[in-house]
């Protein structure tokens, strides 16, 4: 065997690698991991995009007068006396505010052993910022239903 020859096994895996290489066409300037994350977002677009002609395209021309009327548990509703009062719309703020930085106490109990010393400052760090916006709301009597 002369040199540089290679066996025939050796020299047809080599073009097989060098066909493959040739072969792949990526696109110029685009990373292959984010090409899944492209066509997500143009799906993301797209769909509620088509949705929304098609909507328009076959969807009924007049809408029944009917439909927007004021409807309660078969009774027509009255219309209200006054503004709505916004202690609703605080305490449901309240909730979801103190619900979900409570709901983050799972995940770092979860991984308490591998935060080490560093994951208990952190979470004692977010208790006291928590319980310093706990005890603002109820020194201004975000709490007492008046």
């Amino acid at each position: 065997m002369a040199p540089g020859e290679g066996s025939e096994g050796e020299s047809s895996g080599a073009g097989k690698a060098s066909a493959k290489h040739t072969l792949s066409k990526e696109a110029p300037g685009v990373d292959q991991p984010y090409i899944a994350l492209l066509i997500y977002v143009i799906l993301a677009i797209a769909v509620p995009v088509g949705m929304s002609i098609l909507l328009a395209v076959v969807g009924p021309r007049k809408p029944d007068p009917a439909k927007y009327l004021p409807y309660e548990s078969g009774l027509p509703t009255a219309p209200m006396a006054g503004r709505f009062p916004i202690k609703f719309y605080l305490i449901a703020m309240l909730f979801v505010i103190f619900d979900v930085e409570a709901a983050s106490f799972y995940p770092w109990a979860v991984n308490l052993r591998g935060l080490g010393v560093f994951g208990l400052m952190e979470m004692l760090t977010f208790l006291v910022v928590l319980a310093i916006g706990y005890a603002y709301v109820w020194k201004k009597g975000g709490f007492s239903w008046r």
